[in-house]
């Protein structure tokens, strides 16, 4: 029982705790870099076993990125030695969670100041998915984009980015939005509508974990919104996960009353606050 860094023997077995628990950020780097701290020495897994049980996992990511999972259910003790296993000259630079999870990891590193956005977490189970809708807009094409089509999805992506991404006081770096719209649309579930030859809406993935997918960006223009662009999209993207049987997952912020109307209009529940801390 205890802290142990993950290696591959500890493969299946965080695979499934991942897909029990619906982590499809950490499942979805795993499933993409693997275990091997040799190959990926920048990114660590932490398991905490109660005899052959995993109980709680915490991922460690490049530049300071944690994911805590359990922490909640573990005693003092435990959480005192999950920051000696993790190494004292190890510093967060964002940490994201469930909320409890996120406050407990973030006591034990004591450093700096945070700024926090707080979520709820919204979850749909695969045999809830609801059928998909009819293009509820004349003239509106669904494709699913390639890494060819960058240049036709980044001023959304920047748009998408500065109303729903941004810290206070900072501004898009187009080359970053580029290389985060690159890798969504070679490792991500993405679709998008044209209307006229323009992009003007997109849905995707931004992990696709082992039991469930999360999803994120999604973006309408916003001449177009209200019309049910956005619902139909989604019922489409959903209909992607079902051929897998993966529950869908995806995180709002409280005060955004029209998509957490829209979520649960296609059957997402709110299930749990979620939180991402960020370190200066």
């Amino acid at each position: 029982m205890g802290w142990t860094v993950a290696g591959e023997s500890d493969l299946g077995d965080l695979i499934s705790y991942y897909a029990t628990r619906c982590g499809p950020v950490p499942g979805d780097r795993l499933r993409r870099f693997g275990i091997s701290s040799r190959t990926t020495p920048r990114r660590r897994y932490f398991l905490y076993r109660d005899g052959s049980r995993v109980t709680a996992a915490v991922f460690h990511g490049p530049n300071g990125f944690f994911y805590p999972m359990g922490l909640g259910e573990l005693n003092e003790t435990a959480r005192r030695e999950l920051r000696r296993i993790l190494g004292l000259l190890v510093r967060a630079g964002t940490v994201m969670g469930p909320a409890r999870d996120v406050e407990i990891l973030c006591s034990l590193f004591r450093q700096g100041k945070t700024y926090s956005v707080e979520y709820r977490q919204m979850h749909l189970r695969s045999g809830d998915f609801p059928d998909p809708a009819a293009p509820p807009v004349t003239g509106l094409t669904l494709f699913t984009p390639d890494r060819n089509d960058w240049e036709r999805l980044l001023p959304l992506q920047i748009a998408y980015e500065k109303e729903e991404v941004l810290l206070p006081g900072r501004i898009v770096n187009p080359h970053a939005s580029k290389a985060v719209l690159l890798d969504s649309l070679e490792h991500q579930i993405v679709l998008a509508a044209s209307r006229n030859d323009t992009v003007v809406a997109r849905v995707a993935t931004n992990a696709v974990g082992y039991g469930c997918n999360q999803i994120g960006g999604v973006y309408t223009d916003p001449t177009l919104r209200n019309n049910g662009v956005a619902r139909w999209m989604m019922s489409e993207l959903l209909q992607r996960f079902k051929a897998d049987a993966k529950d869908a997952v995806l995180f709002v912020k409280p005060e955004n009353g029209a998509a957490i109307a829209l979520y649960t209009n296609l059957g997402f529940r709110i299930e749990s606050d979620f939180r991402i801390n960020y370190y200066f």
